[in-house]
């Protein structure tokens, strides 16, 4: 798998979106508290460092749409 192909698109097609819930990376759950209905300063990762690599890895079209886990936002992940 390639860094760029583990987002899950939905709606398959030219009106496929990025499941937000995902990680854009690796494709696992993210823990993302906005895309489970809960306050954005409740998230995880407002408490954690985001690796400068794994951020440059989030394919264009992810981007503002889903979050990194915690071990890609780490840079563990590839």
């Amino acid at each position: 798998m390639d860094d760029n192909c583990g987002a899950r698109l939905t709606n398959g097609g030219a009106g496929a979106r990025i499941d937000p819930s995902v990680c854009p990376l690796c494709g696992k759950e993210n823990g993302c508290a906005m895309a489970a209905g809960r306050a954005p300063e409740s998230c995880w990762c407002f408490a954690a460092s985001l690796s400068a690599d794994a951020l440059g890895r989030i394919p264009p079209e992810a981007k503002g749409q889903s979050c990194l886990c915690r071990e890609c936002a780490g840079g563990s992940a590839r």
